[in-house]
């Protein structure tokens, strides 16, 4: 499952994911690129959208 979700959204990190070590993405250099709270928002919202397409996805 984990392997999909990284699969689907390469951003995630598969450690992170699995055992709550590290960061929650893989490059934190672009969330830091991220300078205001509407484009965090906006990054959240389309992590979520991805997961929860693929999370259809798998269940058919």
């Amino acid at each position: 499952m984990l392997e999909r979700i990284c699969a689907v959204e390469p951003r995630i990190s598969a450690e992170y994911l699995l055992r709550g070590e590290g960061d929650p993405l893989r490059d934190q250099r672009m969330v830091a690129n991220l300078s205001t709270v509407e484009q965090l928002l906006e990054f959240k919202e389309e992590i979520n959208q991805s997961l929860d397409k693929r999370i259809q996805e798998l269940r058919g």
